[in-house]
């Protein structure tokens, strides 16, 4: 017989850089409201610096959660590769990227693909993510439907 564990998600977005002492979205102010994982959907920064992505990875190690997930949005730049290969045509400012979000206590970030996570409760999720959109003006724009790895249809 399965047990069912009740798991309590804070899912936000478009933080672009905001720190704990800006405007910021209700469910972020502190106290964070009790949430077992704190989903970030993309636009942690607004113009893609690595002190704007120091400041938001400070911003959600202030919610208390078990589990702080980031997905990279079209203005987080710094986190696309592929970005920064074309348009820069070097890597340094990717990879220093990624170590400020390894060296972030507590927030993992997700590049493409499913992830599982488990919980201290044994409750178990899986989430895709994709940073990728079709219709931005920023970096990660791909066409309809590749090479995202999942079926889609165009709009």
């Amino acid at each position: 017989m399965t047990s069912t564990q009740r798991v309590r998600f804070l899912i936000t977005s478009d933080t672009h850089g905001m720190t704990l002492n800006s405007d910021l979205p209700a469910a972020l102010r502190l106290p964070t409201p009790e949430t077992d994982v704190l989903l970030h959907c993309g636009k942690l920064t607004a113009d893609c610096s690595s002190e704007e992505l120091r400041r938001a990875a400070k911003l959600l190690q202030s919610v208390l959660a078990e589990l702080r997930l980031i997905i990279a949005g079209n203005h987080d730049t710094l986190l696309d590769r592929e970005f920064r290969l074309i348009h820069e045509g070097r890597l340094e400012e990717h990879e220093e990227a990624l170590n400020i979000l390894k060296q972030a206590e507590a927030v993992t970030y997700l590049e493409e693909g499913t992830h599982r996570s488990t919980l201290r409760n044994g409750a178990t999720f899986s989430v895709y993510a994709s940073p990728y959109t079709t219709f931005a003006v920023w970096s990660t724009v791909r066409p309809p439907c590749l090479p995202i790895p999942v079926p889609c249809r165009p709009i």
